[in-house]
């Protein structure tokens, strides 16, 4: 996984878009107006990632 610039064309190809946040968390993107993407609900990328991004957090939280 990494974070990167991409293009509307590109997300038409994605499984599953999404955006992440300190307050929120990682929220997947439902719909792009004006592109043909389609969220696919059981990306398992998607799913490892709010699982890596939701331990990072309590890793760093116990720490502090």
């Amino acid at each position: 996984m990494k974070e990167q610039d991409c293009y509307v064309s590109q997300l038409d190809q994605a499984s599953t878009v999404w955006f992440t946040s300190s307050t929120k968390g990682i929220q997947p993107v439902e719909k792009i107006v004006n592109a043909n993407y389609t969220r696919d609900t059981k990306d398992e990328v998607f799913r490892k990632a709010s699982l890596i991004f939701s331990q990072s957090i309590e890793d760093y939280l116990s720490k502090t």
